[in-house]
Parts: structure tokens; C-alpha cells; sequence
């Protein structure tokens, strides 16, 4: 709504914040929606490490437009779920 304008001013700041709080509750297309936006630079500055992380918690349910995206990242899923246990690593020993 806010994204595109429909019926409301375009308003990318406030789409976000939609998306960020839908994610939060774990709808997998706003998590892959956040992942676009960080990753292409579209209402918030752009971050391939947020990208990757929406990516990754949207492919986690299954979100094929999300797998595909973190292939574009250089990452098939399973590359991806260990990365993510190598980084896990280096916090909790960190």
C-alpha cells in the first residue's frame, strides 16, 4: 500500500515499517520484501548483511523467491545455514 501509493501517499519510510513489524511476526514474504529493499537500496540504506538475514529467515519457511534471492548472494540454502552456524560460532566464542 504505502510501497506503491495505492490509495495512500507513496511513503517508503512508513512501508517499511510495516514490513519490519510483519516480519517480526514471521510472515516470510515481508521478510523477503525487507531483504529486497536493503539489498536494492529502496527506502533504507543499502545493507547485504540485512538482506541476507531477511533472505535467510523467509528461505527458512520455505520462501522460494527468498532461496532464489540468496542464490543471487552466492549462497545455496544449505551454504547459507552453515554460514549462519560458523557466524554463531564466532559470537558465542567471540
Amino acid at each position: 500500500m504505502y510501497r506503491d501509493g495505492l490509495g495512500v501517499d507513496q511513503d517508503n519510510v512508513q512501508a517499511i515499517s510495516w514490513y519490519e513489524k510483519a516480519a517480526q511476526q514471521g510472515f516470510a514474504a515481508a521478510q523477503y520484501i525487507l531483504g529486497l529493499c536493503y539489498a536494492n537500496s529502496r527506502g533504507v540504506p543499502p545493507n547485504n548483511m540485512l538482506a541476507e538475514k531477511h533472505y535467510g529467515l523467509a528461505a527458512k519457511q520455505g520462501y522460494e523467491g527468498a532461496q532464489e534471492a540468496l542464490k543471487l548472494l552466492g549462497y545455496d540454502y544449505d551454504g547459507y545455514l552453515k554460514r549462519m552456524g560458523e557466524l554463531k560460532q564466532l559470537l558465542v566464542v567471540g
